[in-house]
């Protein structure tokens, strides 16, 4: 059929989540190493269009604080090249949308409530509209190069994108 499995899509959101915690200077290691651990206790997507082999994806993803011992990712996977050429496969519309809620736990698994500096890398949710539409201005991913026939990603963070990374 020549398109990415549905559940490729997970990696892809959970690649952004960790792009977007390492863009704040943190990385999960560090964060697990203090004692700090999130665990993902709800996922959802909604597929609009497929990812075909060779597309170049961009994948952006901003957080929210969803309670005191939860985050929540949004997430938008959006054409930025079509593998097979066809401009007219770049449309407005993402492939898909999703979002996931993560709790904090320590190291036994039990809630803890998010520590101030995760609180603090998260832009408070008051001019949501403005940050978003200023973000997604900011958002320059550059193509990779083609590697193998398989969909590759771009993760795009609120700092700007990172390498682009090929994804299996």
């Amino acid at each position: 059929m020549g398109v990415a499995h549905h559940a490729s899509f997970v990696p892809w959101l959970e690649m952004a989540r960790t792009e977007a915690l390492r863009e704040s200077g943190r990385t999960y290691a560090q964060m697990e190493a203090d004692g700090l651990f999130l665990v993902v206790t709800e996922l959802n997507i909604r597929y609009r269009r497929p990812a075909r082999y060779d597309d170049v994806l961009r994948i952006s993803c901003h957080a929210e604080i969803a309670g005191r011992e939860r985050l929540r990712h949004h997430y938008s996977v959006e054409l930025v090249e079509a593998g097979d050429g066809r401009a007219s496969r770049l449309a407005d519309q993402p492939l898909a949308t999703g979002s996931t809620d993560l709790a904090c736990v320590d190291e036994d698994g039990r809630p803890i409530p998010m520590p101030k500096w995760v609180r603090d890398l998260i832009p408070q949710r008051a001019n949501n509209e403005a940050s978003a539409a200023r973000r997604d201005a900011e958002l320059e991913c550059p193509p990779p190069t083609r590697e193998a026939r398989r969909p590759r990603s771009v993760v795009c963070c609120e700092g700007g994108c990172p390498s682009a990374s090929r994804t299996s």
